[in-house]
């Protein structure tokens, strides 16, 4: 009993919900089709775990047993899953009563007006008003306007650097802080572009920005304007520390092969270079296939004892072993005694 209670609330509560979205006769296809599943395959559990004890050597439990069992799949593929849902869908919205629901015309499911149908109508909800400071977009979107209405007046930052030059010529650091600002990002993109070295790029902007406030006295507005002016020192910086680098590479090299100075025989080294590798490559010759192929992928290619065991297709204990045992034979035939 209290098993079909339980998948009665969980098959009806499903349809229920169908039915404020579908309808009752939709909901109850829906909510059957996505509960059937489970309350079929939890009955049928159920009864086979009844149906175990029929093995136990008691009459009255193999009747128990049957009994159960029995029960409990008529209820879960007859009642849960045939005569409930039909008896609902038969019935419609009534079978709803005396909810809400049950006031539903027959076959419809609920308008779609933005509240459940057991809920009283209210007044429409309005969106409320915004109060308080603009919004973030607006107030972008203000500074653009009062930028573009500048722009058309004639005031940009072009018009203003003469006028803040004359007065940086006089030493007014507020208005070389208006320069800085203006002219340090162009400064830096033409320093960069040269020297490519961010750290060094940094160097000569910062650099460029100090002769211009030490030569603005110099600055001629009849030459050309004050950014192109800052452009020139700018390139013409970033090219000396180009030159100056790449004087300084020669000089060094040049030391160092001047104080290249051989410490040994040359051909002596050569001959017993060569002597080393014929020693060797017989001793490489005395190996196994697998332990020389071990030695070589390890120590001429640079592998991993894990890379050389997925390439040779082995165990990385067996390949651990043989490296092993072939760096041991070769030792004995180089007779390395350390």
């Amino acid at each position: 009993m209290a098993l079909g209670v339980d998948y009665n609330i969980f098959l009806m509560s499903r349809v229920r919900e169908e039915s404020l979205r579908h309808g009752v006769r939709e909901g109850v296809r829906i909510g059957l089709t996505a509960t059937g599943g489970v309350i079929t395959s939890a009955g049928v559990v159920l009864a086979a775990t009844f149906a175990a004890l029929g093995v136990i050597p008691l009459a009255f439990l193999a009747q128990i047993a049957f009994i159960v069992a029995f029960g409990v799949l008529l209820d879960t593929l007859v009642v849960r899953s045939l005569l409930v849902p039909a008896l609902v869908r038969d019935l419609g919205p009534r079978a709803w009563w005396p909810g809400a629901l049950s006031r539903l015309p027959e076959g419809e499911g609920p308008r779609r007006t933005g509240r459940r149908p057991d809920q009283s109508p209210g007044p429409p909800l309005r969106r409320p008003r915004r109060s308080g400071a603009p919004e973030p977009r607006r107030r972008a979107q203000a500074d653009e306007r009062a930028r573009t209405r500048r722009r058309r007046s004639g005031a940009g930052p072009e018009r203003e650097l003469p006028e803040l030059m004359v007065r940086v010529a006089r030493g007014d650091q507020d208005a070389f802080a208006g320069v800085f600002d203006r002219v340090s990002g162009p400064v830096l993109g033409v320093v960069r572009s040269v020297l490519r070295d961010p750290a060094q790029s940094e160097e000569v902007a910062q650099e460029v920005m100090v002769d211009l406030w030490r030569s603005a006295a110099r600055h001629r507005p009849d030459k050309g304007s004050v950014l192109n002016w800052a452009l020139t020192l700018a390139h013409r910086r970033a090219v000396d520390r180009v030159r100056s680098e790449q004087a300084a590479s020669d000089r060094a090299r040049r030391v160092a092969l001047l104080d290249h100075s051989p410490a040994y025989d040359e051909v002596t080294e050569e001959v017993e270079s060569r002597l080393d590798r014929e020693r060797v490559r017989r001793c490489l010759r005395g190996l196994t296939e697998r332990q020389r192929q071990s030695v070589t992928l390890a120590y001429y290619r640079g592998l991993t004892y894990r890379e050389v065991a997925e390439l040779l297709s082995l165990p990385l204990g067996t390949v651990k072993t043989r490296m092993r045992d072939g760096l041991i034979r070769l030792r004995d035939c180089l007779g390395v005694t350390a």
